[in-house]
């Protein structure tokens, strides 16, 4: 499958002092519209908590970790993938500190590569109320619960069966333990544009 390089201006928001949501760019509405998620594209969520959107603990602790180390006067730039149903985003993320204790993130894609439809990360599919942890910096998915197993989604698929399934399960964002250890470090990392098989 062939791996294109994707110049983009990215999309931008950046958060105030209480860590709510204070402007984004066309970049976010156009992402935002482009991914199923309309609902983020509008101006009522001007003044909502960042943290709002982040729904795993881990997750969101480390968000909150990066902001206040950008807080300290420090930036931060690391890699992470946004997967769509129709293809594999490599991006790079940007967090440093604005004017007024507001904090900026920018976001830009580096590598995008189209792969067949992928019917478990549409948010269109109906679901089961079983759930399926992704991990939401490289979006591997957890196969055997506690054991540390993660896989890319075409092999999740096959290896837990999940085309037998009348409907597929919830999904449910966490992070791995190779990208918990990575982001836990006391500097950012920036991972390698490898990060797309």
């Amino acid at each position: 499958m062939k791996t294109t390089q994707q110049p983009s201006n990215g999309v931008r928001y950046a958060i105030d002092a209480d860590d709510n949501i204070c402007s984004f760019d066309e970049g976010w509405v156009q992402f935002a519209s482009a991914n199923d998620g309309p609902e983020l594209a509008q101006p009522a969520i001007i003044g909502k908590s960042l943290w709002k959107y982040i729904n795993d603990e881990t997750t969101l602790k480390l968000y909150q970790q990066i902001v206040s180390r950008v807080r300290e006067g420090r930036s931060a730039r690391f890699s992470l993938r946004c997967d769509g149903p129709d293809c594999r985003r490599l991006l790079e993320m940007t967090v440093r500190a604005g004017e007024g204790n507001t904090v900026e993130f920018e976001t830009r894609i580096v590598q995008l590569e189209q792969r067949a439809p992928v019917t478990l990360l549409s948010r269109n599919t109906p679901r089961s109320n079983g759930l399926l942890r992704v991990c939401a910096w490289c979006n591997r998915i957890e196969t055997e619960s506690g054991t540390g197993q993660w896989a890319e989604v075409e092999d999740a698929i096959e290896r837990l069966r999940l085309f037998e399934l009348p409907m597929p399960p919830q999904l449910t964002h966490g992070i791995c333990e190779t990208c918990f250890a990575s982001m836990s470090k006391r500097q950012i990392p920036k991972r390698s544009a490898k990060g797309i098989k």
